[in-house]
């Protein structure tokens, strides 16, 4: 599940389906205008679009090679340095590609670390 898909009119009929990948990102600036996460291109594969903030009271306005800049919406309390945050990709398969593992969690705890094999130089 990625941007892309939820953007598909679903079936009313069909389970509702839930984004499953996302990418965990850290606040390394904060003003009051916006934040800068230390995430960017070379996280996000953005050919349908740019990641979304999963907390919906934050915007993703830009992304340059290593950096997101999100903005709040009115009457938003700042993220805090050092605060992790998640990112919902636009297109899942070209940014698991960027990848060289990917942490499955549930709750607050790490159940496996999937290496993404396809990675590296080809034989």
């Amino acid at each position: 599940m990625d941007l892309d898909y939820r953007a598909n009119a679903a079936d009313p009929a069909a389970p509702r389906l839930r984004q499953a990948l996302g990418v965990m990102t850290t606040v390394i600036s904060q003003r009051a205008s916006h934040a800068v996460l230390d995430s960017g291109l070379k996280s996000f594969a953005v050919d349908s679009g740019l990641p979304a903030m999963r907390d919906p009271r934050w915007k993703v306005v830009g992304l340059s090679d290593e950096h997101t800049v999100i903005q709040p919406l009115e009457g938003t309390a700042p993220l805090a340095l050092g605060q992790r945050v998640i990112l919902d990709p636009g297109h899942c398969d070209p940014t698991v590609n960027l990848h060289d593992w990917i942490v499955a969690y549930r709750g607050n705890a790490v159940e496996a670390v999937w290496p993404v094999l396809p990675r590296g130089a080809s034989r």
